[in-house]
């Protein structure tokens, strides 16, 4: 039987060193991978608007309040609310139509009184939406600080936000006058109350954010199943025409109308 000599036994002990050593290094590269798990279940710039895709999911959130059915839960809070067009008594579209001197609707007097306040149905009120212009304020400056979609697509969704976001303006306005709503992302985190800003500068928001979407959205969807009732060119002028009327911005109103009659609409 042969003697292990010093020089074969520090070969060996640097063998084993080195194999150690090795697998002390894998273990903690190991460790530190699994330790970085990756969040799903919060959306932020760094994961999210990254795609199309990821653009379309946070735009269509946006069109949550406007539908016709009887009322859905709030995407943020889950708080259940009327939709604006639906055929309740508490929603937007009948409180704006009931009021006439040919019907008087049944339910809370202050329906059939037009004197309806801020707080009027709680979280089923019209103005329980205001929620939603800071959300689109906040939709609008995520894509826009996105680089990771060509530009024509970018432009289009954040024009589909501005148009949801003025149309929003413009509900809380035909019921409230002008809201301290949150249309500027420099504020938008910001807890204190604002007050009422002037019917200028409100109005004057309403239009910039039509007048800047317009170009950048399509004509219209008709016949186009998968995007019917996306916010397009039709539907902005529309929102463009009745702010104009309703300030009786006359001399605005009336090339606006006549673009809508030339776009080839019909009854």
């Amino acid at each position: 039987m042969k003697t292990l000599n010093n020089k074969t036994i520090r070969k060996a002990n640097l063998r084993i060193f080195g194999l150690s050593a090795a697998l002390t290094i894998l273990a903690l590269t190991a460790c530190e991978d699994a330790l970085e798990t990756k969040v799903f279940s919060q959306i932020s710039p760094d994961n999210f608007f990254k795609t199309e895709a990821d653009f379309n999911a946070a735009v269509v959130t946006l069109y949550n309040p406007f539908g016709t059915e009887w009322g859905a839960n709030d995407v943020g809070n889950g708080t259940w609310y009327n939709l604006l067009h639906n055929a309740n008594v508490a929603s937007y579209y009948l409180r704006g139509e009931l009021i006439t001197d040919e019907m008087e609707p049944p339910g809370p007097g202050n329906l059939s009184q037009f004197n309806w306040g801020q707080s009027t149905f709680g979280n089923d009120g019209v103005y329980a939406k205001i929620r939603f212009v800071a959300r689109a304020t906040s939709t609008i400056q995520s894509m826009s600080q996105s680089t990771a979609v060509p530009d024509a697509i970018k432009n289009r969704y954040i024009a589909e936000a501005k148009t949801l976001r003025a149309w929003m303006m413009y509900v809380l306005y035909d019921f409230y006058g002008p809201v301290n709503a949150k249309w500027n992302p420099e504020i938008l985190t910001n807890s204190e109350v604002l007050p009422r800003p002037s019917e200028e500068i409100y109005i004057a928001q309403i239009e910039k954010d039509l007048t800047e979407a317009i170009p950048d959205l399509n004509d219209r969807y008709n016949g186009d199943a998968n995007n019917w009732g996306r916010a397009s060119k039709g539907l902005a002028r529309m929102l463009l025409l009745k702010l104009y009327m309703n300030t009786k911005q006359w001399a605005k109103a009336e090339p606006v109308a006549r673009e809508i009659m030339n776009m080839g609409y019909s009854l």
